[in-house]
């Protein structure tokens, strides 16, 4: 298990499946980019078929339609035609024979054109119902008698429907005289009715122009070419004027969809859990819509091969992505590689090793460099050996030379008793605050001392320069309570001490006072050092103040070099402030945390 998370971790790994992914991510999005552009041509190149035919199938309806409409105008306009309907006395059988002879007559010699049409041929007839004389002349079979006016089926609905062409049952003996029969077992018919008024504008009869659903199905069928679908024909006040399947109707007349305010020509439509494609199309002479409805199954069953070639292609893909991976991650972490083996045998101690690969690209300046490196590195461990000798040398030298400090307290008591001995007071007095400062600023070493130290080293000095300045140097010093045995620099105070007498109070004449404060501020230890000496100018006190953390040479050394030691101490933490007014004083004021100070980080800024 660890081998493979570290196989896992490995960048030639992590390579190789970059590389492998981002080509068989590219394949799989070109395959679906294919697919759907694929998917959607089909679909456009169905839809265009199918509007051709409609628009084919439109202008063939639009024609027929328009030459019934016509012919059933004309023929209700009849004077023959309107003397028989207005006919009060009842018929007898042979009476009733021969006005049917010459109703069929007349409608013959009317439609004599529609017969020639190949598409109405015989399936076109004309039904009259005669009001007084409660009978139905059917001119392609035969006459009707004692019929009821409800029991007329294109006369369902009269008023509503008149002047449209409309859906329904053939009229015959069985709906005519059986009316529950159900409407499965009648012929469909695509009718409209053309009222016949007599001389006095009464209702004499109705006249309905007729042609079989069957025929518009079937040629639909027939046009639209291998895209087997469903036709609705619907008009524009949303009656079904003919439909091929009754459940598609009534799932497509109950759905939201506004058939009539279609964005475009075809959509996809969803009903009875079929997805189809639906392509509408306008029949201007029966002010309706037609739907084709072709299941999208039949449309895409072309994709199946295109499916088949696609999945071939990226399995072939697929191989050659492996393949072209493995060569190109290879190529690429080949250098990598030899510069991972010659740094093993640097890890293991062999620095004289060399990379020998020529290379034009940028490699070949990550070679060179490790190259140098491994130069530079066994150019410093032979220097490195050296100065360690060089070492061992000085501090054998060191041991030697750690007496003299113990020699120099020693020389310096014998002076203090003869000048005691002698009553040479003075001597006596600065060879002990000599004695006092040496003990107590070499401190066996120590870098970091109490600050009451510190401010003593800064005393003994001051005793020292008192006495060589004949007692023109006035001090106080001042330490609060609790911050007597606080962890400082050991050199803290003294080099403000001495720049104070060197710049400030010998040039003053008449000598002057120097004041040393310890005391809280803010939870934190503030140290000034004050005098009344010259004081400095303006453009003095800016430019020290300017080069108080620079590396550039100065005559303010002393006091630059102890602010960078407590910046690189207190990292920061500390402030250290300068003021001075000419011919009043100076007075530097150090503010630094109260803690544990780190020993070791001191002694090497120091040692630096």
């Amino acid at each position: 298990m660890n081998r493979i998370k570290r196989l896992f971790k490995s960048f030639k790994v992590k390579l190789f499946f970059i590389i492998f992914l981002t080509m068989i991510t590219l394949v799989i999005l070109t395959t679906i980019t294919m697919y759907l552009v694929a998917s959607r041509s089909l679909m456009h190149q169905a839809a265009s078929i199918t509007e051709t035919n409609i628009s084919l199938e439109v202008d063939i309806v639009n024609s027929v339609f328009h030459n019934l409409g016509y012919c059933g105008e004309l023929m209700a306009s009849s004077e023959q035609l309107i003397a028989i309907c207005s006919e009060r006395e009842k018929w007898d059988y042979q009476e009733t024979t021969e006005k049917y002879r010459l109703v069929k007559s007349l409608v013959d010699r009317y439609t004599t054109s529609l017969q020639k049409n190949a598409l109405v041929d015989n399936n076109f007839t004309v039904a009259l119902f005669i009001c007084d004389q409660n009978m139905v002349f059917d001119t392609r079979s035969t006459f009707y008698e004692n019929v009821e006016w409800n029991n007329v089926p294109f006369l369902k609905d009269y008023e509503e429907n008149y002047g449209h062409w409309i859906s329904t049952v053939r009229a015959d003996g069985v709906n005519l005289y059986q009316s529950d029969i159900p409407s499965k077992y009648r012929e469909t018919m695509i009718s409209r009715s053309f009222s016949i008024y007599d001389a006095n504008g009464k209702l004499a009869g109705v006249l309905a122009a007729q042609v079989s659903s069957s025929v518009f199905e079937n040629y639909f069928s027939d046009t639209q070419k291998g895209l087997a679908g469903e036709t609705i024909v619907i008009d524009e006040r949303g009656i079904p004027v003919l439909y091929s399947d009754s459940e598609l109707y009534n799932a497509f007349s109950s759905c939201e969809l506004s058939v009539f305010e279609m964005e475009s020509k075809w959509r996809t439509l969803q009903l009875n859990e079929i997805e189809y494609m639906l392509i509408a199309g306008d029949i201007e002479n029966i002010d309706a819509k037609i739907f084709i409805f072709i299941p999208m199954t039949n449309i895409l069953q072309n994709i199946s091969m295109l499916k088949r070639y696609l999945l071939l292609i990226c399995m072939i893909v697929f191989a050659v992505s492996i393949f072209a991976t493995i060569v190109i991650s290879r190529y690429f972490y080949r250098p990598i590689d030899t510069l991972k083996k010659n740094m093993h045998q640097v890890k293991a101690g062999n620095l004289a090793v060399k990379i020998t690969d020529i290379r034009k690209d940028e490699f070949q300046d990550i070679f060179d460099t490790f190259n140098n490196m491994t130069y530079r590195l066994e150019s410093l461990i032979q220097e490195v050996a050296e100065e360690k000798l060089l070492n061992e040398t000085a501090e054998l030298r060191l041991l030697q030379e750690q007496l003299n400090p113990h020699f120099l307290y020693n020389t310096l008591d014998s002076i203090y008793s003869i000048a005691r001995i002698n009553k040479v007071y003075q001597i006596a007095e600065i060879v002990a605050a000599l004695s006092r400062f040496f003990r107590v600023s070499l401190s066996n070493g120590k870098n970091i001392v109490t600050m009451e130290e510190a401010i003593d080293i800064a005393r003994n000095y001051l005793i020292i320069q008192n006495i060589r300045f004949g007692d023109r140097i006035k001090y106080f010093i001042n330490i609060e309570d609790g911050l007597a045995q606080i962890q400082v620099p050991k050199l803290i105070v003294q080099p403000i001490v001495e720049n104070s007498i060197y710049h400030g109070i010998e040039r003053k004449k008449g000598g002057g006072m120097i004041s040393i404060h310890a005391y809280f501020q803010n939870g934190e230890c503030c140290l000034s050092v004050e005098d009344n000496g010259v004081g400095m100018e303006k453009e003095q006190l800016e430019e020290i103040r300017n080069k108080l953390y620079s590396d550039e040479e100065c005559q303010y050394y002393a006091v630059r070099n102890l602010a960078k030691q407590l910046r690189i101490l207190y990292k920061g933490a500390e402030t250290f402030t300068i003021d001075s007014q000419y011919g009043k004083g100076t007075c530097v004021t150090i503010v630094i945390p109260i803690k544990e100070v780190d020993k070791e980080i001191y002694d090497k800024v120091i040692s630096s």
